[in-house]
């Protein structure tokens, strides 16, 4: 399980297809990957490509994850949120509401599944840019999700990250037409009200160089932890 107070960045992805929502999403994850609770992300951002099966996918439309919700098999309880049926506003409100989560799935590297925050965007974005709804609706949220004070231990200078930044990491997810640093300098000013420059905004290789060296502090004395924890069962077996 994980709390608001473990989540330290907002971890951005797209869904790599232009085709579906967080339901498609979702199918894939349980059932395909066979990830047992479901969905992966904790924030789904439609893009508009509706299916038969969702004709009220709409462009912008914000959807929760049930790791989010702490949901496991019991999907009735969440339906109005899973499958976006309220407007963003009263998403994020209820999205505010919860403070303990199941942890996201993935590999995402050490600590990364449970100190992040992560929002999908549905499309390819190594084709084409998120939309501009998209774009507003990310924006709306982690808006949101900073001025709420409910995340005490968010990484003020790299509150918000792309999947690529993340050491490791081979993929260009969320996607090579997204700008990250332009990303960041747009979120900046919406929630500052300010006109930054963007020499105040971290550039990629800046942003990648800082989860790098917080990283390497987090899985070093995660495996110093561990190995004080094996010596311990060791003595005691």
């Amino acid at each position: 399980m994980r709390t608001n107070k473990d989540i330290e960045n907002i971890v951005i992805h797209c869904s790599g297809i232009d085709a579906g929502d967080s339901t498609t999403t979702r199918n894939y994850h349980r059932f395909t990957l066979n990830w047992q609770y479901g969905m992966a992300y904790d924030i789904v951002i439609d893009a508009g490509f509706t299916e038969e099966r969702r004709p009220t996918c709409v462009d912008g439309n914000i959807e929760i994850g049930e790791r989010w919700l702490g949901a496991t098999d019991d999907f009735t309880r969440y339906k109005s949120l899973l499958i976006g049926e309220l407007d963003n506003e009263e998403t994020m409100n209820e999205f505010l509401k919860y403070e303990t989560h199941l942890n996201a799935a993935g590999e995402w590297r050490e600590g990364f599944n449970k100190k992040g925050l992560h929002v999908c965007l549905i499309g390819n974005l190594d084709s084409h840019d998120m939309t501009e709804k998209q774009k507003e609706a990310l924006i709306y949220a982690i808006k949101r999700i900073i001025q709420s004070n409910k995340f005490p231990n968010l990484k003020e200078d790299i509150i918000v990250i792309g999947h690529r930044e993340i050491p490791g990491v081979k993929k260009s997810c969320p996607g090579s037409q997204v700008d990250m640093q332009m990303l960041r300098y747009n979120i900046k000013k919406t929630v500052e009200r300010v006109e930054p420059s963007i020499a105040d905004v971290p550039e990629e290789k800046v942003v990648r160089e800082k989860v790098y060296s917080v990283n390497l502090k987090y899985t070093g004395l995660t495996r110093i932890l561990n190995r004080f924890f094996n010596q311990i069962k060791w003595r005691m077996s």
